[in-house]
C-alpha cells in the first residue's frame, strides 16, 4: 500500500489517511483509527477525486499538515507523473477537490518543519528520480515551492 500520513497532533488519537483505492469507479482517500495500532477502524472516505478509472490515478502519497488550524492535503496526482496538489480543509476528515489551493511538480511530496528553526522543506522522490531532493517551502499562496530537477 502506498504511503500514508498521520499528522503530529493528531498522532494520540491515532488517525492515518490511506489510499482508498477505487470506490465506485472514483478515486479516494480514507481515514483510519486505532486505539493500538494494530486493530484499525474501517475506511471512512475523507477525499474523492472526480476522476474515474480501475487504478490509483491522481490519489496516490496522501500527506497531511497540520497548520493554523487548517489541514492541508498532499496529494500525487500523475497527472504528469511529476505534478501534486495540495487541498486546505478544517477537519482532517473532508477535503474537496475545490479547495485545492496549489499544484507544484513533485513526485511522493512531504513535508518536513525543521524544530530548531521552524523552516519548512517538501521532498521529491519517485521512480527513476536519481535520490530524495529537498527544497524550501513556503505557505505564502503567492508564492511557490520549486524543486530543483
Amino acid at each position: 500500500m502506498p504511503c500514508a500520513s498521520v499528522p503530529r497532533e493528531l498522532r494520540d488519537a491515532s488517525v492515518a489517511v490511506v489510499p482508498a483505492g477505487v470506490v465506485d469507479l472514483f478515486v479516494k482517500f480514507a481515514a483510519v483509527t486505532s486505539d493500538d495500532l494494530i486493530d484499525w477502524s474501517d475506511k471512512q472516505v475523507v477525499f474523492t477525486h472526480p476522476k474515474i478509472g480501475t487504478y490509483g490515478g491522481p490519489t496516490e502519497s496522501p500527506f497531511v499538515v497540520p497548520r493554523n488550524g487548517k489541514y492541508y492535503l498532499f496529494v500525487c496526482t500523475n497527472d504528469p507523473y511529476n505534478t501534486s496538489a495540495v487541498y486546505e480543509s478544517a477537519s482532517p476528515y473532508a477535503w474537496n477537490i475545490a479547495n485545492e489551493v496549489g499544484t507544484f511538480p513533485s513526485h511522493a511530496a512531504e513535508v518536513i518543519q525543521d524544530p530548531a528553526d521552524k523552516n519548512w522543506y517538501l521532498s521529491r522522490a519517485g521512480w527513476g528520480q536519481g535520490g530524495l531532493y529537498l527544497a524550501p517551502l513556503s505557505w505564502d499562496h503567492e508564492s511557490t515551492a520549486k524543486i530543483p530537477d
